[in-house]
């Protein structure tokens, strides 16, 4: 299309859009003297129009953006998108594309598909937390939400991983230039360990700097992992400050409420608690039949029209409390289904068949965490539940905890209530862990033969 026809297409378009009478003179004034279609990207659905400076497209974002998307609907079509962008902005866009530099790479955003705001089941008590992540994920400009951070708060297993990367698939979907990166907050620690042990720490320092600089969006999960990481702390914070102070957006995850977060500073506080804050809750016995119709829907191997009502109101009453004990409640039915020469309907006395032993399996799986590595070890199981600071025993009671995380995804309290530890002693053993596993081989080794016969 050329420059004519672009002009002409712009003017019909603002021309249209339904502007309050208050409002119509300076927005025609504002729009006629300093912005340009500059163009219609048929490829990716997008138009992109430039104005001179950031002022006038903050203004033009905030009072007048959805008339014009609304009349760019009408004129042009439902499936184009708006892209309100600085002529310096757009020339470094395109000059990117030209050099190859801007290229789309699903796997360097880290961000799962399958997570998306129309497989989140929205309880009635997280309609505030799915709000508020929908408009940060529609919003062209991060900086007139100012909720920054957006800190989601609340147990493992409810869905606060699931929301961060719906929010970075949303954004993409709408904002196909913003850069998004999701990163879980433990392998983020261990870029930055990688870093301090490296022969030039400040270069590869500012080599972590310069790569999340360019982000627009940071999703960061489970932020209660290096809170006992001064030196990622400390890079954190910098990256942190700069995404703030240019209003690019950061959502963080935690299973603490941002004021019981121990180990972080005041001054991390401060800023987790500047942005919005929000919990994330346990779905009800509703919501979660509905999660559970989902994933059994999407299930090739199940059918749900073999399921009676009852057994699915079983199902969510006694694995509700947690999406993923739903999901392993899941896999177990599969296996039965699977290798079951009955067609009939799936009701209550075969569902409660397979499950007959739910009310001691947790257990029976923490005794079999404690038994197995005190046999690896050749000690007592009570001395790893003990306060001994023998060093094979402590070896031992690192071992169990971590274990303990990874296989049954207790939160850090709960399992500080298994071990009588207080949270920085179990964080400091999942983290001596998790380091250990990245230098030796050997105690890899050790840990997923534990693993295998858990």
């Amino acid at each position: 299309m050329d420059v004519k026809n672009l002009e002409k297409t712009w003017k019909e378009i603002y021309s249209s859009a339904n502007i309050d009478e208050d409002w119509r003179y300076n927005f025609f004034k504002l729009i006629e003297s300093s912005s340009e279609l500059a163009e219609i990207d048929q490829n990716d659905n997008r138009i992109f129009v430039t104005v001179n400076a950031i002022f006038e497209k903050q203004i033009i974002n905030d009072n007048f953006y959805s008339f014009l998307l609304d009349s760019i609907k009408k004129k042009i079509g439902e499936d184009y998108k708006l892209t309100i962008i600085t002529k310096k902005e757009y020339e470094d866009l395109k000059e990117k594309k030209e050099t190859n530099n801007f290229v789309k790479e699903d796997i360097s955003d880290s961000l799962n598909k399958k997570f998306t705001f129309d497989s989140f089941v929205v309880s009635d008590r997280n309609v505030l937390l799915y709000k508020a992540a929908m408009a940060i994920a529609l919003s062209n400009d991060f900086s007139t939400l100012n909720w920054n951070p957006f800190f989601i708060h609340g147990k493992s297993g409810l869905g606060k991983t699931h929301i961060l990367h719906s929010i970075g698939n949303e954004i993409k979907k709408n904002f196909s230039e913003k850069q998004i990166k999701y990163i879980e907050a433990k392998d983020f620690g261990n870029i930055v360990i990688h870093a301090f042990e490296s022969d030039d720490i400040n270069k590869n320092i500012q080599n972590i700097f310069n790569e999340y600089s360019k982000y627009d969006c940071l999703l960061i999960d489970d932020i209660q992992f290096i809170q006992s990481r001064k030196k990622t702390k400390e890079i954190f914070f910098n990256i942190f400050n700069f995404f703030i102070n240019n209003n690019k957006q950061i959502v963080v995850t935690s299973d603490q409420d941002p004021k019981e977060l121990k180990d972080f500073e005041e001054r991390f506080i401060t800023r987790f608690k500047g942005g919005l804050t929000v919990r994330i809750y346990p779905p009800d016995q509703k919501t979660t039949e509905e999660i559970l119709k989902l994933k059994i829907r999407k299930n090739e191997k199940l059918d749900i029209n073999k399921f009676t009502n009852e057994s699915i109101k079983w199902i969510a009453n006694n694995f509700g409390e947690n999406v993923r004990f739903l999901e392993g409640a899941l896999n177990r039915l599969i296996l039965y289904v699977i290798n079951s020469e009955n067609d009939e309907k799936i009701n209550v006395n075969f569902i409660s068949e397979i499950f007959e032993d739910l009310n001691i399996e947790e257990k029976s799986s923490f005794d079999s965490i404690i038994n197995l590595v005190a046999k690896k070890y050749g000690i007592n199981q009570k001395d790893i539940l003990s306060k001994s600071r023998k060093k094979d025993i402590i070896i031992a009671r690192n071992i169990a905890i971590f274990l303990t995380r990874e296989i049954l995804h207790y939160s850090l309290k709960e399992i500080g209530k298994r071990f009588n530890k207080d949270h920085s002693t179990i964080m400091y053993a999942i983290n001596k862990i998790d380091q250990n596993l990245r230098k030796n081989e050997e105690f890899k080794k050790i840990i997923n033969e534990l693993k295998l016969n858990i």
